[in-house]
């Protein structure tokens, strides 16, 4: 008996949580086992979303056609990467057929007339190429994964998580403690890289935790249905305040002055929407206080 798909979506809700938070730990997954780590765990979350029935499935239409321009972009990749006829590719783009020859010449293959491909870095643009077909593959089980308040929380709860697993070893290794522990270091100096080889890619995804750490602190302070005393408004709104206050320093220490300015900007965007929806001038200047 074949067991009937899960309604709500929660499996693909728990191991797209997990894929977030293990993502930027293995130096951002740009290593060849880290690469494939992503893409086989995108494609099997989409193969989970696509059997995952009932309302859950229905998120997929919400986000058709941005997934679907995503695996054309890949395609074209692969199809600039596979070889073609020399009467198409001379068709196409002579010079690109002439820099293939000479190619051929000095490396001293003998059928100069071979089939070739578009592209003059065919195994860059098949990697390219996956890279745009996994974000569609994530996007779509993103789709499925929201329908549900609490998998979004789920999957903000990774973001936050993952940003502060990035503090704590990007501290470590600029004090020296890891180090001392005997832990592999990838090029200490005064810029905060936590596991990224490059401190604005750090940057980058620092950002993105702010904007999530912002509106769980809003939630937090704000909530007013069932009502909580101001103990339990504490424990739910602290804890993120503290942890973007903890990230605007990471993203000071980072050195990246465009982050900081995309931290303000962004911190402002997001407070004038808040704003607009409450009708009220108290978040637009807490965000301008926070930029």
């Amino acid at each position: 008996m074949i067991p009937t798909p899960p309604r709500d979506g929660w499996p693909v809700a728990a191991l797209l949580a997990l894929l977030v938070f293990w993502a930027p730990l293995p130096w951002a997954s740009v290593t060849p086992a880290g690469t494939l780590v992503l893409r086989s765990g995108a494609a099997g979350l989409l193969v989970l979303a696509v059997l995952t029935s009932g309302s859950a499935a229905r998120g997929l239409r919400h986000v058709g056609v941005a997934a679907a321009a995503l695996a054309a972009v890949g395609l074209l990749g692969l199809l600039q990467a596979s070889p073609w006829p020399p009467g198409l590719v001379a068709a196409a783009s002579p010079e690109h057929l002439e820099l293939f020859k000479r190619a051929r010449e000095v490396s001293g293959a003998e059928d100069g007339a071979a089939w070739t491909p578009l592209s003059l870095a065919p195994a860059a643009s098949r990697s390219a190429a996956l890279s745009w077909v996994m974000a569609g593959a994530v996007l779509a089980a993103a789709a499925v994964a929201g329908r549900h308040r609490r998998h979004r929380r789920w999957l903000a709860l990774a973001v936050a998580a993952a940003a502060g697993v990035q503090l704590i070893w990007g501290a470590a290794v600029t004090s020296g403690a890891a180090a001392d522990l005997g832990l592999p270091v990838h090029r200490p100096d005064y810029r905060l890289r936590g596991t990224f080889a490059n401190p604005n890619h750090l940057a980058v995804f620092l950002e993105m935790a702010l904007a999530v750490l912002f509106a769980w602190g809003w939630w937090g302070a704000t909530r007013r249905y069932p009502p909580v005393g101001v103990e339990r408004r504490l424990l739910l709104a602290g804890p993120p305040w503290v942890l973007w206050c903890a990230v605007v320093v990471a993203l000071a220490v980072s050195g990246s002055r465009a982050g900081l300015a995309a931290a303000v900007l962004g911190t402002a965007v997001q407070a004038l929407l808040l704003a607009r929806w409450r009708r009220r001038a108290g978040p637009a200047l807490l965000g301008a206080g926070g930029g």
